[in-house]
C-alpha cells in the first residue's frame, strides 16, 4: 500500500514538472501569475492541469520531506527557460520575489502548504536563488570607494558576494541545478559577467597606463572593480601583465619551464623543472619584496619539493607527457587549495593560509597562475584544470560560508582577496585580450 502511495505521488510530481515546463512558453506575466495563484490558494487563477495536480502534491504525507526539492526544481524549470528568452529575465527575480513574500505573509500562513514553503525560504536552495538573481545584474560599485569602505565590504558573509565571482558559477550554482539547460544558461551568466569584468579592467588598467605613479587617487577610485585596496589592486594588474613594475614576466617564464620540461627525459625531471620554476618566481618576487620575503624561500621550496614528491611516483620513470604534466600540476593545485575537511588537507590549507598571510594574495594565486600557464597547451588541459581551481575554491567558499563561527573566527577576508586577485590574474592572461596588449598599455607613455 504504501509502496502504491509513493509511486502515484512520484506520477504527481513528474506530470506537474512536464505540466510547467510547458506552460513556461507562455509570457512569463501569465506564468508568474498563475504560479502565484497556485501559492496563495487561489487556484482559478492558475492553469487547469497544475491546479488539478496542486492539491495533490501538497496534502500528500510524503510532500513535507520532499517540499525543498519540489519548489526548487519548478523555480529552475521556469527559470532556466527565462534566463535565455530576451526581455524577460526580470521575471526570474519577481519569481523569487513573490515565493518570498508567500513564505513570510501573515495572510497566507493558514494554507497547509505554508510550513512547506517556509521550510523552503529558510533553505540553502533559496538563498542560492536569491544569490543566482543577483549575480544576473548589472554588478555596481560601491556607494563609497575609500580603501575603509573596501575593508568592510571584505567582511561581509561570503553568501553576499558570490556574484562577484562569475569564474565559481559553474559549480556553485548548479549544485541544485544539474539539468543540462540550467548548466547552459549559469555558463551564459558566467561568460556576460567575465565580459564585463574585462571591460573594467580593461578601463583600470588604460587609467594607470595614463596616470603612472598617481595610480588610482581619489578621482579615479570608482574603476576598481573589486574589493582589493586599491593600490592593492593596481599592484596586481602590473604584475600579472609582466609590466615593467612586475616581477618578473609570467608569460616568458612559463614559456622557458614549458621548454625545458619537454626536454626532460622523465616525470621525475619534469617535477624538478616545475620546482624550479616556482621557486624561481618565488625569488624574483623577493627581490621585488625585499630581503624579508626572501627569508621563506627555503621553507617554501621544502614544501614544494615534498608535495611533488608523492606525486604519481609510479609515474616518475616515464618519460613526460602533456596528460603526466596537468596530472602533477593538478595534484599541486589540489594540495595549495586543499579543503580543511580533507585527509591530510588540513595542514596542506594550514600551508595555504601562512602563504597569504605573509606572502600576500598576489603571491599565492601568482603560484596558482604559473600552474596554469605551463598547461595551457592544448587548450583542452587548460580550461580541464582552471575548472578544477574553481572547483576548489568553491569547495573553500562553501566551507566558510556554511560555517559562520568559522568564517567570523578566521576572517577570511583572505578569501576574498585571494578570488579577487585570481580575478585579475585570470582575465589578463586568459581573457579575451591579448596578455601582450595589457603589457603595452601599463608601458611608461614617452
Amino acid at each position: 500500500m504504501q509502496a502504491s502511495s509513493d509511486l502515484c505521488f512520484e506520477a504527481d510530481l513528474r506530470a506537474f514538472y512536464n505540466r510547467l515546463g510547458e506552460v513556461r512558453h507562455q509570457p512569463a506575466p501569465q506564468t508568474l501569475e498563475q504560479f502565484n495563484g497556485l501559492l496563495t490558494g487561489s487556484g482559478d487563477r492558475a492553469d487547469p492541469k497544475l491546479a488539478e495536480l496542486w492539491p495533490r502534491i501538497v496534502q500528500n504525507p510524503l510532500f513535507l520531506d520532499n517540499c525543498t526539492h519540489f519548489f526548487n526544481r519548478c523555480c529552475y524549470i521556469l527559470i532556466n527557460h527565462w534566463a535565455v528568452q530576451p526581455n524577460v529575465r526580470g521575471a526570474s527575480a519577481q519569481l523569487v520575489q513573490q515565493l518570498g513574500q508567500v513564505a513570510q505573509a501573515e495572510d497566507w500562513a493558514q494554507l497547509s502548504w505554508s510550513p512547506a514553503l517556509e521550510r523552503f525560504f529558510r533553505s540553502s536552495q533559496f538563498d542560492i536563488l536569491e544569490q543566482l538573481i543577483k549575480a544576473d545584474q548589472p554588478q555596481s560599485g560601491l556607494d563609497q570607494v575609500s580603501d575603509q569602505a573596501l575593508d568592510q565590504a571584505r567582511q561581509q558573509p561570503l553568501s553576499q558576494l558570490i556574484h562577484r565571482y562569475p569564474c565559481l558559477y559553474p559549480a556553485y550554482f548548479t549544485r541544485y541545478n544539474s539539468a543540462e539547460e540550467g548548466r547552459r544558461s549559469v555558463l551564459a551568466l558566467k561568460e556576460k559577467q567575465e565580459t564585463a569584468f574585462d571591460l573594467k579592467l580593461l578601463r583600470a588598467a588604460r587609467h594607470l597606463g595614463q596616470s603612472g605613479e598617481a595610480g588610482f587617487g581619489a578621482d579615479a577610485r570608482s574603476l576598481n572593480p573589486t574589493l582589493l585596496p586599491h593600490q592593492t589592486f593596481a599592484s596586481a594588474i602590473y604584475e600579472f601583465s609582466g609590466a615593467p613594475l612586475a616581477s618578473h614576466s609570467y608569460r616568458t617564464s612559463a614559456r622557458q619551464a614549458r621548454a625545458c620540461i619537454e626536454r626532460s627525459p622523465s616525470n621525475r625531471a619534469m617535477k624538478g623543472a616545475i620546482q624550479s620554476y616556482l621557486v624561481d618566481g618565488l625569488q624574483a618576487y623577493g627581490q621585488v619584496k625585499g630581503d624579508s620575503f626572501n627569508s621563506t624561500t627555503h621553507r617554501f621550496g621544502s614544501w614544494i619539493d615534498h608535495q611533488l614528491g608523492s606525486l604519481h611516483v609510479e609515474l616518475e620513470n616515464q618519460p613526460p607527457t602533456d596528460r603526466s604534466l596537468v596530472q602533477t600540476c593538478g595534484g599541486l593545485l589540489n594540495s595549495v587549495l586543499a579543503h580543511p575537511s580533507d585527509p591530510k588537507g588540513l595542514r596542506n590549507h594550514a600551508q595555504f593560509l601562512n602563504l597569504v598571510t605573509n606572502l600576500g594574495a598576489t603571491f599565492t594565486i601568482g603560484l596558482i597562475l604559473k600552474l596554469l600557464m605551463i598547461c595551457r597547451v592544448p587548450k583542452a588541459n587548460l580550461l580541464a584544470i582552471r575548472a578544477a581551481v574553481a572547483d576548489r575554491f568553491v569547495r573553500l567558499f562553501i566551507h566558510y560560508e556554511s560555517n559562520p563561527a568559522v568564517e567570523k573566527v578566521s576572517n577570511v577576508a583572505w578569501l576574498v582577496d585571494c578570488l579577487d586577485t585570481y580575478m585579475v590574474a585570470s582575465t589578463i592572461n586568459f581573457g579575451s585580450n591579448p596578455a601582450s596588449m595589457w603589457n603595452q598599455m601599463l608601458r611608461p607613455q614617452r
